[in-house]
């Protein structure tokens, strides 16, 4: 599971501080919101832990509020509304060490599966196609250093990713590592 974490900063004085690394929730995919500064919370959602997880089920825009207190009861409150995206930018991980550990262990396409009907073809250093993945998805149809259910050596691998809705074609190199899981 992706998870996104979003931060907003509950200050004290005279208007409180807000920190969000991002205004945009990911339709179907969860988030955690979290509120930091304060030593008690009260969210909006009747959650009075300092984060939650949410999972945007359609498009509208969602709105939270939280109330902090501070040690001596000094209250503070912030609001913060997020867009709710269908189509989130992909976020293409070129690091894979496929031994097992369940770090790395294939190539990840964070968001791919907002993009049904996609397909990514892995090629060689020489520039031959070693595989090609339609419905690329990072559950069960991805790419761990194979070529033809046989492992490839380390190395550099280059990917082409056709999102088959029009945009341009997405480009790069990804850097197969084999180590021991010791």
């Amino acid at each position: 599971m992706v998870v996104i974490t979003t931060t907003v900063s509950v200050g004290f004085g005279n208007s409180p501080a807000l920190n969000i690394s991002s205004t945009e929730l990911c339709l179907g995919k969860s988030a955690t919101i979290t509120a930091v500064g304060a030593n008690t919370y009260s969210w909006n959602t009747g959650s009075n832990a300092s984060s939650f997880v949410v999972t945007p089920s359609n498009s509208s825009p969602l709105s939270f509020t939280v109330i902090g207190a501070d040690a001596i009861g000094c209250l503070a409150t912030e609001t913060q509304v997020f867009n709710i995206s269908d189509q989130c930018q992909l976020i293409v991980y070129n690091g894979v060490t496929p031994n097992g550990d369940s770090h790395n262990d294939f190539f990840r396409i964070e968001n791919i599966e907002q993009y049904p009907g996609n397909v990514v073809t892995i090629f060689n250093r020489w520039g031959q196609k070693i595989d090609e993945i339609e419905n690329y998805n990072n559950t069960n149809n991805f790419w761990a250093g194979t070529n033809n259910s046989k492992t490839v050596p380390s190395g550099t691998y280059y990917y082409i990713i056709d999102l088959k809705n029009g945009s341009e074609l997405l480009k790069g190199y990804i850097e197969l590592t084999k180590r021991d899981t010791n």
